[in-house]
């Protein structure tokens, strides 16, 4: 059985951060590049202002790993600020956060665990009734949450940031509670319940197919800019 929980203790934090940067050297040796670094335990100046989620396997090691940073509670705003790919400079500071540093152990499907993850995350930004959600993740993921019926907007165009190749890119938590309720009731109720990971032939696979691409099988979704 998987577990998705918030990071609680110094083991689970220790380990999330050893999974980023084994994530980061997967990268790397992917690249072929020779110029990056990996830190043994990937850590940066926002993680202490962050709330970790993870996904522990069976053994409770972690598996899986996303932080999500309010702009309230980080003295230096949100990350993506700083991303070098940015095309806009306007940020809603107002009950915003970031949704960043997703990483999987490469044994694990990554769709599944991100979708895990990100359900947690969701439902922690309704309760803390967050009103624009940042996102510094790759296209894969992007795309993933497209194909859900997440409305999103990128803010500009892929390049590395903090360690990975990333896309800036945003949505607005009203539109896309008000536009799932209407046009995909089955996302919104699965958004809404009781996390639970989804493996092999899961929920999921049966809400994405076939309005949506197979779980399984995750196209490249063309993104609206602006």
């Amino acid at each position: 059985m998987i577990t998705i929980k918030k990071a609680e203790n110094l083991r689970e934090y220790r380990e999330l951060y050893a999974l980023r940067s084994k994530a980061h050297m997967q990268e790397k040796e992917n690249s072929g590049s020779s110029s990056l670094s990996a830190e043994k335990n990937e850590k940066d100046s926002f993680d202490s202002f962050a709330v970790h989620f993870v996904a522990l396997d069976p053994k409770r090691e972690v598996i899986g790993t996303v932080r999500l940073i309010a702009d309230a509670d980080s003295p230096q705003g949100l990350p993506v600020k700083y991303h070098p790919g940015l095309f806009s400079s306007h940020f809603s500071t107002l009950h915003s956060a970031e949704i960043s540093q997703f990483a999987a152990d490469k044994r694990i499907k990554s769709e599944n665990l991100f979708l895990s993850l990100f359900r947690a995350v969701y439902q922690y930004c309704v309760k803390m009734k967050i009103v624009t959600v940042y996102l510094n993740l790759d296209e894969e993921c992007l795309n993933l949450l497209k194909q859900m019926g997440f409305r999103i907007t990128v803010m500009g165009r892929t390049e590395r940031f903090q360690y990975h190749e990333t896309l800036p890119a945003k949505w607005d938590m009203a539109d896309v509670e008000s536009h799932l309720r209407l046009k995909n009731s089955k996302i919104y109720s699965w958004l809404h319940q009781n996390a639970r990971f989804a493996e092999g032939e899961g929920d999921l696979m049966t809400i994405l197919h076939p309005a949506y691409s197979s779980f399984f099988d995750i196209h490249p979704l063309s993104i609206a800019r602006g």
